[in-house]
């Protein structure tokens, strides 16, 4: 079992976020004299999380965890800008055209599976996951998974390293969902009925509006050609679904629309199952691709 020195990137950066908010409110609790425990649900439920996230693995963590789980795929030697790509894995439907590197910035026209294209430049941050290439005449973004046949560019000095095309939107929506994991565990160990209690759910909230941007994100996006990596899109949709109404759930509890712990214990219960599901979707469709 991992331990908690194996919290991976984006569970410390969550804890962080949180942290930091649940600094802010304990002094002002301290200031205004008041004392107060976490619920003694809501503090287990929080433990759950916690334990269940650090848990996970993923091809793309710094390192081999000790369970078993996989490790973090060797980086290869491939094409920088100036290399080539040939679109494929598209179920012979092609690609759109894009203008930017988000599923809604679609242009008229489109390349075919087979279509030779020469890279400008691998997209990074937002646009990591795609890569924008020109045919000569016309140029677009286009995601990595729909990309193959790297070659290596003609001028000197080497490509730049680039690793599995298919982990880098995955890498993001599961770090967009742990995130929100971390940051609703910590949330639920606030006190109520103190003066944490108003800013707590408001910070509720803003989660369940991230996760259904996640779960809109996640329905909307192009579907991908292998099986497995099209069941693990859909399992992180609605795993950021089941957080949305988790977070929902601790909201009302927090701004005393409920006294009753029941409905935030029932939805942490099936995102737990749900998050559990997803990452084994996500590890069988990166392990699939290797």
């Amino acid at each position: 079992m991992a331990s908690l020195r194996s919290l991976r990137a984006p569970l410390r950066a969550a804890a962080a976020t949180a942290a930091l908010a649940l600094v802010m409110l304990l002094a002002s609790a301290c200031s205004t004299g008041e004392a107060g425990e976490p619920h003694e649900e809501l503090a287990a439920l929080s433990d759950r999380m916690s334990a269940a996230t650090v848990e996970l693995s993923f091809p793309w963590d710094e390192e081999a965890p000790a369970d078993g789980g996989l490790a973090a795929p060797t980086a290869t030697e491939g094409p920088g800008p100036g290399g080539t790509a040939i679109v494929g894995n598209t179920g012979g439907t092609g690609v759109s055209l894009r203008s930017g590197c988000a599923d809604d910035l679609r242009i008229d026209g489109a390349w075919g599976d087979g279509v030779e294209l020469t890279i400008v430049e691998f997209g990074a941050d937002e646009c990591a996951g795609w890569t924008y290439l020109s045919d000569g005449q016309t140029e677009s973004w286009v995601r990595d998974e729909y990309l193959v046949d790297l070659s290596a560019p003609s001028a000197e000095g080497g490509g730049a390293t680039v690793e599995d095309p298919l982990a880098g939107p995955f890498k993001r929506w599961t770090e967009q969902l742990l995130d929100g994991s971390g940051r609703a565990a910590l949330l639920a160990r606030h006190v109520p009925n103190s003066s944490e209690a108003t800013p707590t759910a408001a910070f509720l909230r803003d989660l369940a509006s991230d996760m259904q941007g996640l779960e809109t994100e996640l329905t909307a996006a192009d579907p991908f050609a292998l099986p497995a990596c099209e069941l693990a899109r859909g399992r992180l949709g609605d795993a950021a679904g089941d957080l949305e109404a988790l977070a929902t759930a601790l909201a009302r509890f927090f701004d005393g629309s409920t006294r009753e712990t029941g409905e935030a214990t029932a939805a942490a219960d099936r995102y737990l199952e749900t998050q559990e599901q997803a990452a084994a979707s996500v590890n069988e469709c990166l392990g699939g691709n290797a």
